[in-house]
């Protein structure tokens, strides 16, 4: 399963699109249902409320940008 959650934003829509993927293995989580965690609407504010969460991972194009959401697994 992912340990790994990226976002990516489209600072032109004001919009963002959660993912929790292992993009070096191909691999996303899924939910309880089997169904992918990929996708999901995620608010675009807490990118800029909340910036010492998301590290930037570059420009996709102009409009859109990918971060990594830190999360501690403990």
């Amino acid at each position: 399963m992912s340990k790994k959650a990226i976002v990516i934003a489209n600072h032109k829509t004001k919009t963002a699109t959660l993912n929790f993927v292992d993009e070096e293995n191909n691999l996303f989580a899924t939910d309880y249902k089997g169904q992918a965690l990929i996708g999901m609407n995620f608010p675009y504010s807490n990118i800029l409320e909340n910036d010492f969460m998301f590290e930037s991972l570059g420009k996709i194009d102009e409009d859109n940008e990918k971060f990594d959401f830190k999360i501690n697994v403990s």
